[in-house]
C-alpha cells in the first residue's frame, strides 16, 4: 500500500521536529559549557598521531591512548597496558567511593581495567569520546627499558546520554618488553588540589561498582 501525500507530509514534519529538538539540545549544552568538544587555545597535547602506531617509543603509547579513546577501541587500548598492569587511585577518590563501595579499587589489574574500559567505550553507551594528554614531565632519568612521566589529562565523553568531563593527572610507568615494545605497567591517578571536576579514577570506580 503506497503512502498518501498526507503521510509523507506528516513523516517529513516529524523528522524536521526531531532535528530541531536535537539542535536545541546541543545549543543548550554548549551554552552551559558542558559540550565536551570545544575548540580553543590550550596546553600543547602530548603526541600528534591520528592512528595507532607501533609502540617503539614511550611517546607512541601516549599517542595511542588518545587515539584508542577517541575511536572507542577498547581492545587496542588494552594493548597499551602490560600484562602486570596496576591502577592506583588517588587516596581522596578511594576515601570518597569506598564509603559506599568498600574495596572498589582493590586488586585493580589489567583484567579490571579491560572490563571498565569496554563498558566506558561501548558504542551503545558512548556516543562521543575524546582524551587529551598535555604537559608531560619526565619523572626520572629514562633507561633503555624503563620510562616514567606525569601528564595532565582531560577525558570528555557523551556517555549514557550525558556530557561528562573528567580531569586530573596521571603518573605513568612504562617498560619495554622482549619484543622491544613499550607498555604501561603502573598508572597512578592524581587529583589536583581544588580540582573543579572528578577524576578518571572516580569514573573508573563508579563503572566498576555497576558491573
Amino acid at each position: 500500500m503506497g503512502w498518501t501525500r498526507r503521510d509523507r507530509d506528516r513523516t517529513g514534519a516529524g523528522a524536521r521536529a526531531r532535528a530541531l529538538v536535537l539542535v536545541v539540545m546541543l545549543g543548550l549544552i554548549a551554552a552551559c559549557g558542558q559540550f565536551p568538544f570545544q575548540i580553543g587555545d590550550g596546553p600543547k597535547p602530548v603526541g600528534t598521531a591520528t592512528e595507532i602506531i607501533p609502540r617503539t617509543e614511550p611517546a607512541a603509547v601516549l599517542s595511542n591512548l588518545t587515539v584508542c579513546v577517541g575511536d572507542k577501541k577498547a581492545g587496542e587500548y588494552l594493548d597499551q597496558l602490560a600484562g602486570g598492569f596496576v591502577f592506583v587511585a588517588d587516596q581522596i577518590d578511594v576515601a570518597t567511593l569506598e564509603q559506599n563501595y568498600p574495596g572498589i579499587f582493590s586488586d585493580w589489574n589489567r583484567d579490571v581495567e579491560s572490563r571498565v574500559t569496554e563498558y566506558m567505550l561501548d558504542a551503545g553507551r558512548c556516543e562521543l569520546a575524546e582524551l587529551k594528554l598535555t604537559n608531560e614531565t619526565v619523572l626520572d632519568q629514562p633507561t633503555d627499558t624503563t620510562y616514567s612521566s606525569q601528564v595532565d589529562y582531560r577525558l570528555m565523553l557523551y556517555l549514557d546520554n550525558h556530557a561528562q568531563t573528567y580531569s586530573g593527572q596521571a603518573r605513568l610507568f612504562m617498560r619495554k618488553d622482549v619484543s622491544s615494545l613499550w607498555s604501561i605497567y603502573r598508572w597512578e591517578d592524581i587529583r589536583p588540589q581544588d580540582a573543579p571536576e572528578d577524576t578518571w579514577g572516580i569514573l573508573r570506580g563508579r563503572i566498576r561498582a555497576t558491573m
